[in-house]
């Protein structure tokens, strides 16, 4: 075998076993100090809203972070004193934040199921 050749194999076989490092990694949410719930991973029906954190009190000033990780957009949903929504796109993420917070949803907007990942924390 030439030199070339040989110097042309190994990057070949270097690059190759690299691949699986070089990937792009799934989103995924961590806890943080002021975790409330989760993080959390939901999955829908099209169509289906599922409530993923619920503060009886009322009185939380809480953040939502929500990653799509599935193959239809997601919504979230904070209702408190104020009802607020963001559509999460698929493969993107999103937070809302609410002052007295009474719970989070998330609705799968479809075409198909859905897959979000999740976490609540204290503003």
């Amino acid at each position: 075998m030439s030199k070339c050749k040989a110097i042309a194999l190994a990057a070949m076989l270097a690059l190759a076993a690299a691949t699986p490092a070089l990937a792009a990694k799934p989103l995924s949410l961590t806890p943080g100090g002021r975790t409330l719930a989760g993080p959390g991973q939901s999955a829908l029906a099209l169509n289906a809203t599922a409530t993923v954190y619920t503060d009886g009190a009322g009185s939380a000033n809480t953040c939502a972070t929500v990653a799509n990780v599935g193959s239809s957009a997601v919504r979230l949903t904070m209702v408190g004193n104020t009802t607020t929504t963001l559509d999460v796109a698929v493969a993107a993420s999103g937070a809302l934040c609410q002052d007295s917070l009474e719970r989070v949803d998330l609705t799968c907007l479809g075409p198909a199921a859905c897959t979000a990942q999740w976490r609540v924390d204290n503003n």
